[in-house]
């Protein structure tokens, strides 16, 4: 999958579906190193300062109406694959239902999902090299366990998403819950 890389956006969602409406065609990413306006649920405030990872998948929804619960615990499911790994054995990463990932219990990642038409975005924030400030919960910066680019993070959670078409019909999330 493609991914454009920014070093600013006003969010990268917005990018993505401006990008549609230009003409493109879904199956590509956006990533920034920096939001000026990103969002979470519920039209919540979400922070990006320099250096932190907003990656969006465009891709484009399948037939049927998808689950976006389920949509999120796939992708929740993709993140946790990519990032413990890296890891140190005193760290360990969860899923926190129904779009966060934490790690020893302080948020490090968000999910957005929105479907516009017949195309999902797949909003991804990982607080990278820093932490958001005034936030209502304790939060986790990548930058305190491992040494990852900002480019080799967004490359990797590529990687795992790409087979997200499939799995929205099932096939990937019922081998990842096998692994549960």
């Amino acid at each position: 999958m493609e991914i454009s890389f920014y070093k600013e956006v006003d969010s990268t969602n917005s990018e993505a579906k401006r990008q549609v409406d230009g003409g493109k065609a879904p199956g590509f990413a956006i990533a920034s190193g920096r939001q000026t306006a990103g969002r979470g649920r519920f039209d919540r405030v979400w922070q990006t300062p320099d250096g932190n990872l907003a990656l969006t998948f465009a891709i484009t929804a399948p037939l049927s109406r998808p689950d976006l619960a389920t949509l999120a615990l796939m992708t929740g499911l993709a993140l946790h694959d990519v990032i413990q790994p890296l890891l140190s054995a005193r760290a360990t990463a969860k899923i926190k239902w129904p779009n966060d990932l934490l790690i020893n219990g302080h948020k490090v990642s968000g999910t957005l999902i929105e479907l516009v038409g017949k195309v999902l975005y797949v909003g991804i924030g990982v607080n990278l090299v820093s932490r958001p400030e005034n936030v209502p919960y304790e939060t986790f910066s990548l930058a305190d366990e491992v040494d990852i680019s900002l480019e080799a993070l967004a490359q990797a959670i590529t990687g795992s998403l790409e087979p997200l078409p499939c799995a929205m019909a099932g096939i990937r999330f019922r081998a990842a819950l096998r692994k549960l």
